[in-house]
C-alpha cells in the first residue's frame, strides 16, 4: 500500500512534462477516464451531473 505522498507522486509525475510542453490540461493514463474526457465534449450536461453524482457518493471508490 502506498502512502498519500507516494500516490499522489505517482498520480503526477507527468503533469510538469505536460506543462512544460505546453498543454494546457493533463489526462490521466486510464482508459477509463480518457473515454470520458473524450465524451464529455458531446454528453450532455444532465447526464454529466448523474455520472458526477454517483461516482461521487460515499463507497463509490470501494467498487
Amino acid at each position: 500500500m502506498l502512502s498519500f505522498a507516494e500516490a499522489l507522486r505517482n498520480e503526477l509525475k507527468n503533469t510538469d512534462q505536460a506543462l512544460m510542453a505546453g498543454k494546457d490540461r493533463v489526462v490521466s493514463a486510464m482508459l477509463k477516464e480518457e473515454a470520458m474526457v473524450a465524451a464529455s465534449g458531446v454528453t450532455p450536461e444532465t447526464v454529466k451531473a448523474e455520472q458526477h453524482r454517483k461516482l461521487s457518493e460515499p463507497g463509490s471508490a470501494n467498487v
